[in-house]
């Protein structure tokens, strides 16, 4: 039997402001015992975590942060359906988990903007199907991105799906 944190209070006192504004994403993180991630608890994140996060989750694009060396992940509702029906079980793991089967082809890719700060797009014919979503034809893009830490290093990696048809499932759009 799994015992409460005597954290996880802390948890959610600090994340609610943090995920208020996150969809389902951001219920789905307020709820969660941080104190069984590599993240530890929202109060004792950065300030740049804190501020990409909240960008990342009010977004309308597919977006996910990998974050610190462990990679974990932190998506938005735009991103969910690259994760498939167990989405909400991958807030906070490490990417190399989730993605344990194509891990052999995500590394690369990580491992340029960890180690070298560089930017990396990749197309959808490079990508796993881990990473794949019925849509209709046309481009679509992986953009791997540094999130460089107040100390100018990088702290974690940012992942945008771009080019995808307006009409692509569990993509929502917002009309002005």
């Amino acid at each position: 039997m799994h015992q409460r944190s005597p954290f996880a209070h802390l948890a959610a006192e600090s994340s609610e402001p943090l995920f208020s504004h996150g969809g389902q994403a951001g219920h789905r993180l307020q709820r969660l015992d941080w104190t069984t991630t590599s993240l530890g608890v929202p109060a004792s994140w950065s300030p740049r975590l804190h501020a990409v996060l909240e960008m990342c989750l009010e977004s309308d694009v597919p977006m996910a942060i990998c974050w610190q060396r462990e990679l974990a992940l932190l998506h938005n509702d735009a991103f969910q359906p690259f994760l498939g029906p167990q989405s909400s079980a991958m807030q906070g793991q490490a990417a190399r988990t989730i993605y344990a089967e194509t891990w052999h082809q995500l590394k690369d890719a990580f491992l340029l903007v960890m180690n070298e700060g560089r930017s990396v797009q990749v197309s959808d014919r490079h990508m796993p199907l881990a990473f794949r979503i019925p849509y209709p034809p046309g481009p679509i893009l992986h953009h791997f991105s540094p999130i460089r830490g107040g100390d100018g290093r990088v702290a974690g990696t940012c992942v945008i799906v771009t080019g995808l048809h307006s009409q692509a499932p569990g993509i929502r759009t917002r009309l002005p």
